[in-house]
């Protein structure tokens, strides 16, 4: 099963009927699951800015995570956002 069929799966399971304190604790934990979930299927970066100086911005919180030119960026390109902990895929910026 892939991240986002489970992500449809826990949404099909929010719609069972229960008590009105089940719903709002099993809806509570759905929601995390799942932002925790599709925190691990990559996103790409979005650019920000116009020189040298351009940041790439986290897709999710949109920190930045580097920026052109630096050595981070060209060597040490994070796999995760340090802030929210969103998977990045740098595919797209090679």
């Amino acid at each position: 099963m892939t991240d986002n069929e489970v992500i449809h799966e826990l949404n099909k399971i929010k719609s069972y009927a229960g008590s009105t304190n089940d719903i709002d604790r099993r809806d509570r934990a759905i929601e995390a699951a799942k932002s925790a979930l599709d925190k691990q299927i990559p996103k790409t970066p979005e650019h920000d800015g116009e020189d040298e100086q351009d940041d790439f911005l986290c897709p999710r919180c949109k920190e930045p995570l580097c920026t052109i030119g630096d050595t981070v960026y060209w060597g040490m390109k994070p796999k995760y956002c340090e802030d929210c902990g969103q998977r990045i895929d740098w595919s797209d910026k090679e």
